[in-house]
């Protein structure tokens, strides 16, 4: 079901070969009748090629992101640099601006509530992106809707939501751009990377600037050694800090570029190979056995099985196929998880 909307491309543009409009100046976000303007950017060719499809990224703060007008403190130029990149060879990308919530701006971005300063609304504001706008956009455009041509993108309290949905909402996205992540905010956020199974090949550009505070280049750099302790490879994650950044509007705009061909360049052969986990698991009992498959004996692997309670019931190193002997198990709900230095593969299984 497709809610009714107001549709309009009523902002004015002096920039040559315009291709961003207002998708919605009143997007439905809920059943309490909140609503958000969407903006759309469309490639060059979107309209000569029409059986060709698109990746889309998302992107927070949407006044900010094309129009001058619309922007505080200056425009990032997306679609200007994408029509650059298209000149160059780029085949397009189709992005989804959404406008924050401006005094509410807080309250979505930040997933934890703060007695200063709001939060706690993240995982509603996320639900409307994927349940409402989303579905709306696949729809309407000639998207590749699927989870590999899936983007999310933000700065400053929009990099922690970016961030937040790569570690606890990643069934639907695969790349995320993190610009200036105010992870000074939430401590919180590095619980994250060690609470979270990370199980589907990603990958986050991580972005901070020298200038930006005296904490912001040393939190950034701890941010990536978690999601390294935690489950993500070398291959998921590029972190840059540059010199000259501050926490501004200029500096993403001139970082977009760069953040955007890594995260939608093609993988490697070796990239390939490492984002296939290494084992599997099998939930479905036979007489009475757990099977576990190994696809590669030496790549170190921990397995752990433990109850409804959180009590660790077993616990041993793999090396081969395993078969887990569940007689001795009570009737009841466990979880078993593998893991390696690169990998977390989690489950739930009932023992009958």
């Amino acid at each position: 079901k497709i809610d009714r909307w107001n549709s309009t491309n009523c902002i004015a543009s002096s920039k040559k070969d315009n291709t961003y409009f207002v998708f919605s100046d009143n997007f439905p976000m809920n059943e309490q009748k909140k609503t958000r303007r969407i903006w759309l950017y469309l490639p060059p060719d979107y309209y000569q090629e029409p059986t060709k499809r698109y990746p889309v990224i998302y992107m927070h703060d949407g006044q900010n992101l094309f129009c001058d007008s619309t922007a505080k403190n200056g425009e990032w130029e997306v679609d200007e640099t994408l029509n650059e990149l298209f000149e160059k060879g780029d085949k397009g990308v189709i992005v989804v601006g959404i406008d924050n919530a401006e005094s509410e701006r807080y309250d979505e971005y930040l997933p934890w509530q703060n007695k200063e300063l709001g939060g706690g609304e993240t995982d509603e504001y996320l639900t409307f992106i994927t349940k409402r706008l989303k579905p709306t956009i696949d729809l309407l455009y000639r998207t590749q809707s699927d989870r590999s041509n899936t983007a999310m993108m933000g700065s400053s309290l929009g990099a922690l939501a970016t961030l937040y949905t790569a570690l606890k909402k990643d069934s639907i996205f695969s790349k995320f751009g993190i610009f200036s992540p105010v992870l000074w905010i939430a401590d919180s956020i590095y619980s994250l990377p060690r609470n979270s199974v990370h199980t589907r090949s990603s990958k986050l550009y991580l972005l901070s600037g020298v200038l930006e505070s005296s904490s912001q280049v040393q939190e950034t750099y701890n941010m990536r050694d978690s999601l390294l302790k935690n489950g993500f490879n070398k291959f998921e994650l590029q972190c840059e800090i540059k010199n000259d950044g501050t926490h501004s509007e200029w500096f993403w705009k001139r970082e977009f570029a760069d953040a955007y061909h890594w995260l939608f360049a093609p993988p490697t052969a070796e990239e390939l190979k490492k984002s296939v986990a290494p084992f599997s698991i099998d939930s479905t009992q036979v007489k009475n056995k757990l099977l576990i498959h190994v696809n590669d004996a030496n790549s170190g692997m921990y397995m752990e099985i433990k109850n409804a309670n959180g009590r660790t019931i077993l616990k041993r190193k793999l090396k081969t196929d395993q078969e887990i002997d569940l007689r001795n198990f009570r009737k009841g709900i466990y979880t078993i998880q593998i893991n390696n230095s690169a990998f977390k593969s989690s489950t739930i299984f009932v023992k009958k």
